[in-house]
């Protein structure tokens, strides 16, 4: 459940002092395991405050070097995975907080898979990152922020095309989720945001299309209670069908996200349900929870990103 997924990712290592989580180097490639720094819960309104706490640090474009840019991020207490990286022979751990930027101790080649129960997910380095070849895998390219002149900024940007809500295609056009003349706006993914926030422009159509095709079905009660903001109540909210989300990328790629990484259950007895997307004057984030159970593949040389359906604890 959306609930479990209170966790985080941007790309560089800052070292903490945190509890030590296993990794093993082998076949020139070495392994990680993330486990949230906070632990279930279901306090969504705690989530969504950590969440603007991030965003203002991710608004401006980055304008300095991907460490510093990610280094403040952490050390403001808006990073959010636990890691123990085992590097070199005899292997070397040390404790780290893990968030995602790029130039990750210079690897530009790494994958990920967030599970959405308790377990730790793992993360993979070099050799060893991979998403398996097959008809569930798609590809985009990541996109560079015009106004950052850096070479690698310390996010990752794609360029989201399209939002497809049930049978209708959302009239997005290029400047919805584009970048503005001062490297405003864009899109990145970033596990370090729990939920997912996309331009005001773009979530108005979101609405609209949600409030369309829910009329007569569900309720729509006040989300303040959960500091969400399209929330709707039925005697079992899980029991009613909800239009499904399409999210489309360049290069033809399409996600399909499951229902539970942008619709669910908010109170306890699961009669209150709010769309976990939000709106946003600055970058769009794809977070954490719409990421879940997603094995998420970085190549940084090649200028992609691939993603697939994966079970994460198989990984």
């Amino acid at each position: 459940m959306a609930s479990t997924a209170l966790a985080v990712l941007t790309f560089a290592v800052f070292i903490r002092t945190f509890p030590p989580i296993t990794c093993a180097i082998h076949n020139h490639g070495f392994r990680g395991s993330l486990t949230r720094v906070h632990k279930h819960s279901s306090n969504y309104s705690a989530a969504v405050h950590r969440d603007t706490r991030r965003l203002a640090f991710l608004a401006p474009p980055p304008t300095t070097s991907p460490a510093i840019a990610l280094q403040a991020l952490a050390e403001n207490g808006v990073g959010a995975y636990h890691v123990s990286l085992s590097i070199g022979t005899p292997p070397l751990a040390f404790p780290a907080i893990l968030d995602t930027g790029s130039d990750l101790l210079g690897v530009a080649r790494f994958s990920y898979c967030l599970r959405s129960d308790a377990g730790a997910s793992p993360i993979l380095f070099g050799s060893l990152a991979n998403v398996t070849t097959g008809e569930g895998v798609q590809s985009t390219p990541l996109v560079r922020n015009p106004a950052v002149p850096v070479p690698r900024a310390p996010y990752y940007y794609v360029n989201l095309t399209g939002v497809r809500v049930g049978a209708a295609d959302l009239p997005v056009t290029p400047a919805t989720f584009g970048f503005t003349s001062t490297g405003a706006g864009g899109v990145i993914v970033d596990s370090g945001t729990t939920f997912s926030y996309i331009a005001k422009a773009g979530y108005a159509m979101l609405e609209r299309a949600f409030l369309s095709q829910t009329a007569g079905l569900l309720t729509r009660v006040s989300g303040a209670p959960f500091d969400f903001d399209l929330c709707f109540e039925a005697a079992d909210v899980d029991a009613v069908s909800v239009p499904s989300l399409v999210l489309s990328f360049a290069g033809g790629a399409e996600y399909s996200v499951p229902r539970r990484s942008y619709f669910d259950a908010v109170d306890e007895e699961g009669r209150v349900a709010c769309l976990l997307v939000l709106p946003t004057g600055g970058v769009s984030v794809i977070g954490n929870v719409m990421q879940m159970d997603l094995h998420l593949l970085y190549d940084l040389d090649g200028g992609t990103m691939s993603f697939a359906p994966a079970d994460c604890a198989t990984i």
